[in-house]
Protein backbone atom coordinates (compact mmCIF):
# COMPACT_ATOMS: atom_id res chain seq x y z
CA UNK A 1 0.00 0.00 0.00
CA UNK A 2 2.99 2.41 0.26
CA UNK A 3 3.88 2.36 -3.21
CA UNK A 4 0.39 2.69 -4.08
CA UNK A 5 0.36 5.63 -1.96
CA UNK A 6 3.38 7.11 -3.58
CA UNK A 7 1.97 6.77 -7.00
CA UNK A 8 -0.80 8.41 -6.23
CA UNK A 9 0.86 11.31 -4.99
CA UNK A 10 3.41 11.57 -7.74
CA UNK A 11 0.16 11.46 -10.01
CA UNK A 12 -0.58 14.31 -8.14
CA UNK A 13 2.44 16.33 -8.90
CA UNK A 14 2.71 15.55 -12.40
CA UNK A 15 -0.96 16.55 -12.95
CA UNK A 16 -0.60 19.82 -10.81
CA UNK A 17 -3.98 19.05 -8.90
CA UNK A 18 -4.93 21.25 -5.93
CA UNK A 19 -5.37 19.78 -2.69
CA UNK A 20 -8.90 20.52 -2.78
CA UNK A 21 -9.13 18.94 -6.29
CA UNK A 22 -7.74 15.41 -5.68
CA UNK A 23 -6.48 13.37 -8.74
CA UNK A 24 -8.45 11.12 -10.90
CA UNK A 25 -6.37 8.12 -11.40
CA UNK A 26 -6.50 4.75 -12.99
CA UNK A 27 -4.91 1.75 -11.14
CA UNK A 28 -3.47 -0.67 -13.81
CA UNK A 29 -2.56 -3.94 -11.57
CA UNK A 30 -1.43 -6.83 -13.90
CA UNK A 31 -1.55 -10.59 -12.15
CA UNK A 32 0.67 -13.37 -12.84
CA UNK A 33 0.67 -14.31 -16.06
CA UNK A 34 0.50 -11.00 -17.82
CA UNK A 35 3.50 -9.89 -20.01
CA UNK A 36 4.86 -6.12 -20.05
CA UNK A 37 4.31 -5.81 -23.45
CA UNK A 38 0.34 -6.13 -22.74
CA UNK A 39 0.62 -4.41 -19.68
CA UNK A 40 2.12 -1.21 -21.81
CA UNK A 41 -0.41 -1.92 -24.49
CA UNK A 42 -3.61 -1.91 -22.46
CA UNK A 43 -1.70 0.90 -20.30
CA UNK A 44 -0.92 3.45 -23.54
CA UNK A 45 -4.83 2.45 -25.02
CA UNK A 46 -6.28 3.48 -21.34
CA UNK A 47 -4.62 7.23 -21.34
CA UNK A 48 -5.40 7.73 -24.55
CA UNK A 49 -9.28 6.60 -24.74
CA UNK A 50 -9.99 8.43 -21.71
CA UNK A 51 -7.86 11.03 -21.25
CA UNK A 52 -7.01 10.00 -17.71
CA UNK A 53 -3.81 8.94 -15.99
CA UNK A 54 -2.64 5.60 -15.61
CA UNK A 55 -0.62 3.87 -12.46
CA UNK A 56 1.06 0.95 -13.18
CA UNK A 57 1.30 -1.52 -10.40
CA UNK A 58 3.55 -4.32 -9.40
CA UNK A 59 2.48 -7.88 -10.92
CA UNK A 60 0.87 -9.92 -8.27
CA UNK A 61 -0.49 -13.52 -7.26
CA UNK A 62 -4.68 -13.84 -8.03
CA UNK A 63 -6.21 -14.09 -4.27
CA UNK A 64 -5.70 -17.51 -3.03
CA UNK A 65 -9.80 -17.07 -2.00
CA UNK A 66 -11.12 -16.07 -5.11
CA UNK A 67 -10.94 -19.94 -6.30
CA UNK A 68 -14.18 -21.69 -7.21
CA UNK A 69 -14.17 -24.50 -5.36
CA UNK A 70 -16.55 -26.54 -8.24
CA UNK A 71 -14.75 -25.09 -11.20
CA UNK A 72 -11.19 -24.46 -9.68
CA UNK A 73 -10.91 -21.14 -11.41
CA UNK A 74 -10.95 -17.48 -10.06
CA UNK A 75 -14.29 -16.11 -9.07
CA UNK A 76 -14.49 -12.55 -10.58
CA UNK A 77 -16.41 -10.84 -8.14
CA UNK A 78 -14.22 -11.86 -5.26
CA UNK A 79 -11.12 -10.64 -6.96
CA UNK A 80 -13.20 -7.27 -7.49
CA UNK A 81 -14.18 -7.61 -3.43
CA UNK A 82 -10.32 -7.97 -2.49
CA UNK A 83 -9.31 -4.96 -4.76
CA UNK A 84 -12.33 -2.73 -3.28
CA UNK A 85 -11.14 -3.33 0.28
CA UNK A 86 -7.56 -2.82 -0.82
CA UNK A 87 -7.88 0.50 -2.85
CA UNK A 88 -10.77 2.55 -1.33
CA UNK A 89 -11.39 5.70 -2.65
CA UNK A 90 -10.28 8.65 -0.10
CA UNK A 91 -10.76 12.65 -0.14
CA UNK A 92 -6.91 12.38 -1.11
CA UNK A 93 -7.29 9.73 -4.24
CA UNK A 94 -10.00 8.97 -6.12
CA UNK A 95 -9.31 5.96 -7.92
CA UNK A 96 -10.43 3.20 -10.56
CA UNK A 97 -8.58 -0.40 -10.46
CA UNK A 98 -8.43 -1.97 -13.61
CA UNK A 99 -6.79 -5.89 -13.28
CA UNK A 100 -5.51 -8.22 -15.95
CA UNK A 101 -4.88 -12.10 -16.04
CA UNK A 102 -4.77 -14.61 -18.19
CA UNK A 103 -7.14 -16.90 -16.10
CA UNK A 104 -10.38 -17.92 -17.16
CA UNK A 105 -12.48 -15.83 -15.09
CA UNK A 106 -16.15 -17.08 -14.24
CA UNK A 107 -19.09 -15.11 -12.88
CA UNK A 108 -21.42 -16.75 -10.47
CA UNK A 109 -25.18 -16.04 -11.43
CA UNK A 110 -27.72 -19.09 -10.40
CA UNK A 111 -29.38 -20.60 -11.13
CA UNK A 112 -29.23 -20.10 -15.19
CA UNK A 113 -25.75 -19.87 -15.24
CA UNK A 114 -23.95 -20.51 -11.72
CA UNK A 115 -20.62 -20.75 -13.82
CA UNK A 116 -19.96 -18.45 -16.57
CA UNK A 117 -17.14 -17.67 -18.23
CA UNK A 118 -16.39 -14.03 -18.85
CA UNK A 119 -14.15 -12.02 -20.94
CA UNK A 120 -14.25 -8.96 -17.77
CA UNK A 121 -16.42 -7.71 -15.29
CA UNK A 122 -16.73 -4.62 -13.10
CA UNK A 123 -18.31 -4.91 -9.76
CA UNK A 124 -20.99 -2.51 -10.89
CA UNK A 125 -21.93 0.97 -13.02
CA UNK A 126 -20.48 3.85 -11.82
CA UNK A 127 -17.73 1.56 -9.53
CA UNK A 128 -14.46 1.34 -9.02
CA UNK A 129 -12.75 -2.06 -9.69
CA UNK A 130 -12.91 -3.84 -12.81
CA UNK A 131 -11.29 -6.97 -14.49
CA UNK A 132 -10.09 -8.21 -17.72
CA UNK A 133 -8.60 -12.01 -18.54
CA UNK A 134 -7.30 -12.96 -22.30
CA UNK A 135 -7.97 -16.58 -21.78
CA UNK A 136 -11.28 -16.46 -24.30
CA UNK A 137 -10.06 -13.70 -26.11
CA UNK A 138 -7.63 -15.46 -28.24
CA UNK A 139 -3.45 -16.09 -28.46
CA UNK A 140 -1.65 -12.82 -28.40
CA UNK A 141 -5.01 -10.78 -29.18
CA UNK A 142 -3.86 -7.76 -27.81
CA UNK A 143 -6.79 -5.83 -29.76
CA UNK A 144 -9.40 -7.98 -28.03
CA UNK A 145 -8.06 -7.28 -24.54
CA UNK A 146 -7.86 -3.65 -24.65
CA UNK A 147 -11.70 -3.63 -25.94
CA UNK A 148 -12.51 -5.68 -23.06
CA UNK A 149 -10.89 -3.03 -20.69
CA UNK A 150 -12.22 0.08 -22.12
CA UNK A 151 -15.26 -1.41 -21.93
CA UNK A 152 -15.27 -2.84 -18.28
CA UNK A 153 -13.46 0.74 -17.62
CA UNK A 154 -16.66 1.94 -19.33
CA UNK A 155 -18.73 0.54 -16.33
CA UNK A 156 -17.01 2.04 -13.89
CA UNK A 157 -17.46 5.44 -15.83
CA UNK A 158 -21.40 4.87 -15.52
CA UNK A 159 -21.92 3.30 -18.51
CA UNK A 160 -24.45 0.76 -18.76
CA UNK A 161 -24.40 -1.79 -21.82
CA UNK A 162 -25.09 0.32 -25.39
CA UNK A 163 -28.62 0.13 -25.98
CA UNK A 164 -28.27 2.30 -29.51
CA UNK A 165 -28.37 1.20 -32.69
CA UNK A 166 -24.80 1.45 -33.35
CA UNK A 167 -23.23 -1.86 -34.31
CA UNK A 168 -19.21 -0.66 -33.24
CA UNK A 169 -20.25 1.06 -29.67
CA UNK A 170 -17.65 -0.17 -27.17
CA UNK A 171 -19.83 -0.64 -24.65
CA UNK A 172 -22.28 -3.24 -27.10
CA UNK A 173 -22.73 -6.26 -24.15
CA UNK A 174 -20.68 -8.83 -26.12
CA UNK A 175 -22.47 -12.21 -24.25
CA UNK A 176 -20.11 -14.30 -24.20
CA UNK A 177 -18.88 -13.83 -28.17
CA UNK A 178 -15.75 -12.86 -29.87
CA UNK A 179 -17.42 -12.11 -32.49
CA UNK A 180 -18.96 -8.79 -30.88
CA UNK A 181 -15.48 -7.99 -29.30
CA UNK A 182 -14.70 -7.87 -33.32
CA UNK A 183 -17.11 -5.77 -34.43
CA UNK A 184 -16.73 -3.01 -32.02
CA UNK A 185 -14.49 -0.10 -32.14
CA UNK A 186 -12.26 1.98 -29.92
CA UNK A 187 -15.36 3.99 -30.20
CA UNK A 188 -17.93 5.35 -27.64
CA UNK A 189 -21.58 6.40 -29.23
CA UNK A 190 -22.96 9.99 -29.04
CA UNK A 191 -25.82 8.22 -25.81
CA UNK A 192 -22.68 6.35 -24.28
CA UNK A 193 -20.38 9.98 -24.75
CA UNK A 194 -22.99 11.81 -22.62
CA UNK A 195 -23.58 9.15 -19.77
CA UNK A 196 -19.82 9.16 -19.05
CA UNK A 197 -18.48 10.24 -15.88
CA UNK A 198 -16.31 9.63 -13.00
Amino acid sequence: MRLYGLLILALALMSGAAPDSPPQVICLLPFAGITPAQTKAVEQAVAAFYGLPVAVLPPEELPASALCPVRRRPRAAVVLDSLHARFPSTPQARTKVLALTTEDIELEDPPQKPHWGVFGLANRVGGNECIASTFRLGPGRTDRLIKVCLHELGHTLHLPHCTSASASCLMRDAGGKVATVDAEKEYLCEACRAKLRW
